[in-house]
């Protein structure tokens, strides 16, 4: 899950890096400032992740919901449960090796985490060395600035709060003109605020410094912040062929430049499109150009807010071909339907509640939802008293196969072998409850209870008198008439003295002169 929701957050910030690359070129067609879409991109590439996962999951279609189902008949296993679709609790606590998903999450979360406290950690002690380094370097005011002198850092901004002008050794001796432009665009620096904007951006990427996209905009956007400072430079009246010598010269001797700097070092290949983008004569403004533009923006925009966040599905683990199938998940639309036909039901209202199954019964079901519904139908049926309609629709949960949970599975087969019971199909209600006894671990003594039960209509009398008494030895207090059911198949075959013990078991439990005077006719018989 953590792997796919790196993979989702690096496509949105694709997503919207392309959408900042092409409302950059817009910008700068209108002469706006072409800083703004990536400072856009930046946040909406957390914002819109974070947002997804936050607010979203809650009510996005095809998402994981619960369906708090308070009719017994319904099953307890709910579809936004990552529990094993058998039902069984102890699979909750299954122990997952380091190789399986969870396990990789955990790293991956760790190397998240991690990854964010180490960048921020080198912002911090990166700060507080150049904050300790400039207490030690030469102060000098310079044509009304007051600059700090070093040899190998600046020309750069640096300081957040207060921010300074750091100058080179090499500058503020050396050519006025030259120092008058690079000092003209420092100010234009401070003057923006652009030393804010890059601590913004700098925090934005420390919270996934492993997103290549978030760093190829925070690139992009210290090119955009320059661009932006170079046009402004220019329309204080500055010269583009004399202010674009002088970014040349100074690229070519500057010195380092600080982490978390505004400065003036940067690439070539960037160097080269900043003194294009002043020299280059100004084009005429075209609508069709600048309308195309605009529609792949909104085209680009529109992906990266529709793209669907991951959400936790549930299913085998690929490691580990022996852990339980999952329950698949339900709906949205599908789910208020049916806690739609929930609440009428609880309220006696079944006409309301068979509106709303048959409602859902209208959309392009998958097998699970197929499945609840035929569920749902058959309580409706059972409610009322139309049996058979009430075996049709258990028997089309089953119809559905392997893509119905376990534990849905078995509560169908367990309640068609009662109705059939009751039906008198009985060959039908022993297949299916032998089928419940194949695949039920845990098996009640009510169940041996039904068995016997079949078994003696279908005059099954030795089967029958085995099922009781496993029903007798499971049960820390067996009922009444268990007791005289296995009497009674014990003088079916033909073991009176049997039948005279258990009768005196009946009779000492639960006395009464008929069971008094049938004991008496038992002994002098068997006498």
């Amino acid at each position: 899950m953590i792997l796919s929701t790196m993979l989702y957050a690096v496509c949105i910030a694709a997503l919207l890096g392309l959408f900042a690359l092409v409302s950059e070129r817009i910008c700068g067609e209108l002469r706006w400032a072409r800083r703004a879409p990536w400072i856009l991109a930046l946040v909406a590439s957390l914002t819109i992740p974070a947002y997804s996962f936050l607010i979203k999951s809650d009510g996005a279609e095809g998402g994981l919901v619960s369906l708090p189902f308070a009719i017994d008949l319904l099953p307890d296993v709910l579809p936004g449960d990552v529990r094993s679709a058998t039902g069984d609790d102890s699979a909750d606590t299954t122990w997952l090796t380091w190789l399986e998903e969870k396990s990789l999450d955990d790293m991956l979360l760790g190397l998240w985490l991690g990854s964010s406290a180490l960048m921020l950690l080198v912002l911090l002690v990166a700060s507080l060395q150049l904050s300790w380094a400039i207490r030690r370097l030469e102060t000098r005011t310079i044509d009304a600035d007051c600059v700090v002198l070093a040899e190998r850092l600046g020309p750069a901004v640096y300081g957040f709060l207060a921010p300074r002008i750091i100058l080179p050794k090499w500058l503020a001796d050396g050519d006025a003109a030259l120092r008058k432009l690079v000092l003209a665009h420092e100010r234009k620096h401070i003057a923006a605020r652009d030393q804010m904007i890059l601590l913004g951006a700098l925090l934005l990427v420390a919270a996934m410094p492993w997103n290549p996209a978030l760093w190829w905009q925070l690139r992009r956007l210290r090119a955009a912040i320059e661009v932006d400072c170079d046009a402004r430079v220019l329309a204080d009246g500055a010269d583009a062929a004399s202010y674009s010598e002088a970014l040349l010269s100074v690229r070519l001797r500057a010195g380092n430049a600080p982490l978390g700097a505004v400065a003036l070092s940067e690439p070539v290949s960037d160097l080269e499109r900043r003194i294009r983008i002043m020299l280059e004569e100004s084009r005429r403004f075209s609508l069709p150009r600048v309308g195309a533009r605009m529609l792949l923006a909104l085209v680009l925009a529109g992906l990266a807010v529709s793209l669907d966040a991951p959400r936790a599905q549930p299913g085998a683990s690929d490691g580990d071909a022996d852990e339980p199938a999952r329950v698949p998940a339900m709906r949205e639309s599908v789910y208020l339907l049916m806690q739609q036909a929930q609440s009428c039901a609880e309220q006696e209202d079944f006409d309301c509640a068979r509106d709303a199954v048959n409602t859902a019964a209208t959309m392009n079901l998958n097998d699970y939802e197929n499945a609840q519904l035929w569920y749902f139908r058959a309580f409706l049926h059972f409610q009322e008293e139309d049996i058979p309609r009430t075996i049709a629709a258990y028997e089309n949960v089953l119809r559905i196969g392997d893509s119905v949970p376990e534990a849905l599975r078995q509560r169908t087969l367990l309640s068609l072998a009662q109705l059939y019971t009751a039906n008198e199909q009985y060959e039908q209600g022993l297949e299916a409850l032998d089928e419940w006894f194949d695949r039920e671990q845990a098996h009640p003594e009510i169940s041996f209870v039904l068995r016997a039960n079949i078994e003696y209509q279908l005059g099954r009398y030795e089967a029958a008198l085995q099922s009781i008494r496993e029903a007798i030895e499971r049960a820390a207090e067996p009922d009444e008439g268990w007791y005289t059911m296995q009497m009674a198949l014990q003088l079916e075959q033909g073991d009176e003295s049997g039948a005279i013990e258990t009768l005196e078991l009946l009779n000492g439990k639960w006395p009464s002169p008929e069971r008094a005077r049938r004991l008496e006719e038992l002994k002098a018989s068997a006498n």
